[in-house]
């Protein structure tokens, strides 16, 4: 069964979260089951947050938390998932893809007609991908990582010169508080 979510879910909803956690490439930032009750409660109390859980026996298996947000650069409004989870006993199941749709179903609703899913915890990236394919998704792009740590690394003067215009990243979102933050790429030299 997929539903919205409740407040009496939101602990079951942390744990879960708990668990996405550890086995995502987030593992080794610290996690703060505060930081995911408020996300949890702003889901509830926010009217531009969508959040979903998909139950079995009473239990949650799954949860999609997204928003309805303005692009950076225009006055549009895109449908953006925050993140989505199925355990691994429930993935191959119907529960992801119902919870997709019930967040693409919330989308329509509100006229949003462009929806953006990503996929950056690094588990089932080729099966996730491929399915949103299947759905008529398209894939625009991909996500880096790098843990900054003690050792050296490469930088910008390390690598051969480059050729052509070079590209500044920035990137739009809202963090977990709500707060606006936007980075895209931005030309830097032609």
């Amino acid at each position: 069964m997929i539903r919205q979510i409740e407040e009496r879910d939101i602990p079951a909803l942390v744990e879960l979260g708990a668990l996405m956690h550890a086995e995502s490439s987030f593992a080794d930032v610290p996690f703060d089951g505060r930081e995911a009750f408020a996300l949890a409660s702003r889901c509830i109390e926010k009217e531009n947050w969508f959040c979903a859980v998909a139950e079995r026996n009473g239990a949650p298996v799954g949860m999609f938390v997204g928003n309805d947000a303005p692009f950076y650069f225009s006055q549009a409004r895109g449908g953006f998932d925050k993140l989505w989870y199925v355990t691994p006993t429930w993935r191959g199941s119907s529960a992801g893809i119902r919870l997709l749709n019930s967040f693409l179903d919330w989308c329509r609703l509100r006229d949003l007609r462009f929806v953006r899913i990503g996929i950056n915890t690094g588990v089932g990236t080729d099966q996730t991908g491929h399915m949103l394919q299947r759905l008529g998704f398209t894939s625009t792009g991909g996500n880096y990582s790098l843990k900054i740590s003690n050792q050296p690394y490469k930088r910008s003067y390390d690598l051969p010169p480059l050729t052509g215009p070079v590209w500044m990243l920035v990137h739009h979102h809202f963090d977990l508080h709500g707060n606006d933050a936007f980075w895209c790429w931005w030309p830097v030299s032609e």
